[in-house]
């Protein structure tokens, strides 16, 4: 496959995907790789980092999340939301955590419950 090709599948990817995709790519790379992907992102965030605070602000607040119990998780527009939501989420933001992890229990129940139905 040609790198045009995985680039333009990559961006038809949505973005749950993308970053899974991400994510098992980085388990692949040995430590100077890494370090090499992470002066890439600072270098990239920096510049974009004015986008990303308001948004990282926001996804940091359990209130966030109540957009979520009300519409409901179980669509794929939602599920993408949440999915780049925790992704800026930070690692010891616990009570958002715990809005993440309820929201996503009640939608696999649900899908428990069709499958069996």
């Amino acid at each position: 496959m040609k790198l045009t090709e995985i680039l333009e599948v990559f961006q038809q990817m949505s973005a749950c995907d993308r970053i899974y995709l991400l994510c098992k790519m980085l388990q692949c790379c040995i430590t100077y790789e890494l370090n090499f992907v992470s002066m890439v992102l600072q270098n990239t965030l920096k510049e974009k980092l004015l986008n990303v605070s308001k948004v990282e602000g926001d996804v940091n607040k359990v209130t966030y999340y109540s957009i979520f119990e009300e519409s409901g998780v179980f669509s794929e527009e939602p599920l993408e939301k949440l999915s780049c939501a925790l992704a800026l989420v930070t690692d010891d933001n616990q009570p958002v955590a715990e809005a993440i992890f309820k929201l996503l229990d009640q939608r696999s129940i649900l899908m428990a419950a069709e499958e069996t139905e």
